[in-house]
C-alpha cells in the first residue's frame, strides 16, 4: 500500500498525483493533517495494533510500503484565534499535542521507504546544505550570518552588491483584511544600511550573483527536471515566477558534473527529493542557491511538460510492487 500524508489546505500537488494514482488503479491511502484535529471527524489512534481509524476507515500502518510525505499543517492556528497571554499559552500546548501525534506516525513508519522523510526535513538546514554544497565542490555565493552593521558594510564594500535573505523558511503572516506578507531575497545599498542602528537581529548576507538566468531543479531519485527561468525581474525565483508576466520558462539540461556532485550532495543531506534552486551566472558558472525538501515543482514542470505528478506516481508505484514482490519471496522462503 502507498501511504500519503499531506494537507487538505491549498495543496493541489497531492491531488494531481492522486490522479494519476487512481488511473493506475493502484493501492493508496491519503491521510491530511487536517484529519487529526477536525472536531467534526472521528478520530481514533490504537497504539498496540499501530492502527488509525479516521472518518470510520481503519488503516493500518504496519500495511503501508511506501510512504511520500508531501506536506503537513503545521498546527500554528489550531482550532482557535487567540485573542490573549492565556489561549496563545493554550495555541501552543494544543499544537504540542498535535505534533506528538504525528511524530508518533512518523516513527511507526521509520522502516518504510520515503519519498521525502518528515523527520529528515524537519531537521533539514539550508545553511548546512550549503556548507555541504561547497564540500562536495558545487560554487555556491559566499555567505555569512552576523548581527553587526558594520561587518555588513564592510562586506558590502568588499563585493559590490550584496543580498540578505531568511536564514530558513519564513512563515507567511496573514493580516486582518486577508493580505498575506512573507519575506523574501532583498538587495541592500549603503544608504540604507546605514539607515540601520549598529546592532540588528542576526540575520544572513549573499553576495550578489549576476545572474544571467534562474534554474528550478526538480530531483527525483537521481532523475533531474530542471527549468529555465529566463527574463525574470526579481531577486528571487518564487518572485519571478509569480509576479514577472514577461518571464519565460524552458527545459534545461545541467552539465553533468553538476549533476554527479548534486547526488553526492543530496545522498549526504539523506533526501531522495527536494526542489533545488541554482543561479547560472553572466560568466557561465551555476551557483548551488538551496535546496527544498518539499519545494513546489508543478508549474515548473508544466511549462515544460516534464509531467511530473505522473512520474511521481509511477515511482510510488514502483516502489509499492517492489516491496510487495520482496515480502512474497520472504514469505515463500519462510514456508521452505
Amino acid at each position: 500500500m502507498i501511504l500519503i500524508l499531506s494537507t487538505g489546505h491549498s495543496e493541489p500537488t497531492t491531488d494531481t498525483v492522486i490522479d494519476w494514482l487512481l488511473y493506475y488503479k493502484a493501492d493508496f491511502i491519503r491521510i491530511n493533517s487536517e484529519d487529526m484535529v477536525d472536531k467534526t471527524t472521528r478520530l481514533s489512534v490504537k497504539i498496540d495494533s499501530n492502527q488509525i481509524v479516521i472518518g470510520g476507515q481503519n488503516i493500518n500502518l504496519d500495511k503501508a510500503n511506501v510512504v511520500w510525505y508531501r506536506r503537513w499543517y503545521d498546527y500554528r492556528n489550531i482550532g482557535f484565534q487567540p485573542s490573549n497571554l492565556h489561549q496563545r499559552q493554550l495555541n501552543r500546548e494544543l499544537s504540542a499535542e498535535a505534533e506528538e501525534l504525528l511524530i508518533y506516525i512518523y516513527f511507526s513508519l521509520r522502516d518504510k521507504l520515503w519519498l521525502c522523510n518528515p523527520l529528515v526535513n524537519k531537521t533539514h538546514n539550508k545553511l548546512f546544505a550549503l556548507r555541504m554544497a561547497k564540500l562536495v565542490g558545487l560554487t555556491i555565493p559566499e555567505t555569512f550570518i552576523t548581527n553587526h552593521m558594520d561587518e555588513v558594510r564592510r562586506f558590502l564594500e568588499e563585493h559590490g552588491n550584496i543580498i540578505t535573505k531568511p536564514v530558513g523558511d519564513p512563515f507567511v503572516y496573514f493580516g486582518d483584511d486577508g493580505s498575506c506578507f512573507k519575506n523574501f531575497t532583498q538587495k541592500l545599498t549603503m544608504a540604507y544600511l546605514k539607515k540601520l542602528p549598529d546592532s540588528v537581529f542576526v540575520s544572513l548576507f549573499q553576495k550578489m550573483v549576476k545572474a544571467e538566468f534562474e534554474i528550478r531543479t526538480f530531483y527525483l531519485d537521481g532523475d533531474f527536471y530542471s527549468t529555465a527561468i529566463m527574463h525574470g525581474n526579481t531577486l528571487d525565483i518564487k518572485l519571478s515566477v509569480n509576479r514577472d508576466m514577461n518571464v519565460k520558462m524552458i527545459a534545461y539540461e545541467l552539465p553533468e558534473d553538476i549533476k554527479d556532485k548534486i547526488i553526492i550532495l543530496m545522498k549526504k543531506l539523506d533526501l531522495n527529493t527536494g526542489s533545488i534552486d541554482i543561479i547560472r551566472s553572466q560568466s557561465g558558472e551555476h551557483y548551488f542557491l538551496e535546496v527544498n525538501p518539499i519545494g513546489q515543482f508543478s508549474g515548473y514542470g508544466f511549462a515544460c511538460n516534464f509531467q511530473l505528478e505522473k512520474k511521481i506516481a509511477e515511482w510510488l508505484i514502483k516502489k509499492d510492487q517492489q516491496k510487495k514482490t520482496h515480502h512474497e519471496k520472504n514469505q515463500v522462503y519462510e514456508c521452505l
